[in-house]
């Protein structure tokens, strides 16, 4: 009887300015959106609210805090129930400035804005930003 054994080799790193960096940029503007989240909530309400606030998510809407960066419209809606109409948009303006600074880009107020809104054109002001540095590093 003969055995044979064979070995796969991981994947080569992706190259600079390939998929691989725009995965990982990704992941950082998720990452700094909950952080965000966490941050501006436990400001003002404090860290019971925000504990509070995440068990009800996921009770009530099945969204988890890692989720929320693919469910931005659940994740809103859940504010208005648990918040308000009035209170929850005071609190999303509050995410979306922190995120802006975290980002470093400017903060623009916008009535006309949903929290999904907010949060795709941060991330686009942010590609374009990191697209724009990674040419300058390259050239």
């Amino acid at each position: 009887m003969r055995l044979h054994h064979t070995y796969e080799f991981p994947p080569p790193p992706p190259k600079k300015g390939a998929i691989g960096d725009d995965y990982l940029l990704a992941e950082k503007f998720d990452s700094l959106l909950l952080e965000s989240i966490d941050e501006s909530v436990r400001g003002v309400l404090g860290e019971g609210p925000l504990q509070a606030m995440f068990y009800s998510l996921e009770k009530h809407l099945g969204l988890r805090r890692e989720e929320i960066p693919r469910r931005l419209g659940d994740f809103e809606r859940g504010l208005v129930d648990l918040f308000g109409r009035r209170s929850a948009p005071v609190i999303i303006r509050i995410i979306v400035r922190n995120l802006s600074r975290k980002l470093e880009i400017p903060y623009y107020q916008r009535s006309d804005c949903n929290f999904q809104t907010y949060v795709e054109e941060c991330k686009r002001r942010y590609e374009k930003k990191a697209g724009l540095q990674r040419q300058e590093v390259q050239t």
